[in-house]
């Protein structure tokens, strides 16, 4: 049985090796890459505007250090090779550009730090190690695995992060349309949050449904990534004992985030939908 807090594990094949995924379901298998992980949007030209306007910002700050003493030169009657008109001109301009250009810089600079949170938590979702019932054994494997590009069976993974309570209820919603998740490619897995609570309970009721994998207590990941998740909530003032979802696309970027209990009906639809209609379906 397993201890209080700790997530299910199944076991390992007997020869002590992970069974892969691709290897289970098409005979092959593609091997985890450690190269660094795409985030959910990346902006290449981001750090440049940050340079390039942070640049103009100091050069009209700059110019103002030199134009208001002379605009005050001017305004003494010091200085009578330029008008009070035209210098006040070039100081205003020279405001309005050094406002303009720090006001762009800042946003920039936000939303380089917000691409960089991004970049983490899609680096930390990826490297989550979960267990799929594709074989007697169970497989793990991390969630990267299950990305489009990497050839294999292809899911869109669906986080369900809450309480034990909300952790069955998810599985409970999700029996009834258990066929139309596995033919629309879904892969719940529910993640209970409290380390106070036994997940172990998951495992008896998860048992048997292919379209849902466990995570695996091994790894330290799943940790981070449910503080990354509570604090998120909490930052917002929202109630976390709603339980919260996270829905990852086929291509590994999350495509949405809520809280409750997902309508398993209308997103299977959703996807049944653009099957038909030969829309795409990765990048949804």
């Amino acid at each position: 049985p397993s201890p209080a807090g700790s997530r299910p594990s199944p076991p390992r094949s007997r020869r002590g090796h992970r069974v892969s995924v691709q290897r289970a379901a098409e005979g092959g298998f593609q091997a985890f890459s450690t190269d660094r992980l795409r985030a959910e949007t990346d902006d290449p030209f981001g750090n440049f505007r940050v340079y390039f306007f942070g640049g103009l910002t100091v050069l009209a700050l700059v110019g103002l250090v030199f134009l208001i003493p002379k605009c005050i030169a001017v305004a003494m009657g010091v200085n009578k090779t330029a008008t009070l008109a035209s210098v006040g001109q070039d100081t205003l301009i020279n405001i309005v550009a050094a406002a303009t250009c720090a006001f762009v810089t800042a946003n920039d600079w936000k939303a380089g730090e917000m691409r960089e949170v991004m970049r983490n938590e899609g680096a930390l979702i990826a490297r989550l190690p979960v267990w799929l019932q594709y074989t007697k054994e169970g497989i793990r494997a991390p969630i990267s695995e299950l990305r489009e590009s990497k050839g294999g069976p292809a899911k869109r993974v669906i986080l369900c992060l809450g309480d034990l309570e909300y952790c069955k209820a998810a599985i409970e919603s999700s029996a009834k349309l258990g066929d139309a998740m596995e033919r629309c490619d879904f892969l719940l897995v529910p993640v209970v949050a409290s380390a106070a609570e036994d997940s172990g309970a998951l495992a008896a009721v998860a048992t048997g449904k292919r379209y849902i994998a466990l995570p695996s207590g091994e790894s330290a990941s799943w940790d981070q990534f449910i503080q990354m998740q509570l604090q998120k909530v909490r930052e917002q003032g929202m109630d976390e004992a709603c339980g919260q979802c996270v829905i990852i696309r086929k291509n590994g970027r999350v495509a949405t985030r809520f809280l409750g209990i997902p309508d398993f009906a209308a997103i299977t639809s959703e996807v049944a939908a653009r099957v038909n209609a030969g829309l795409d379906t990765v990048n949804i």
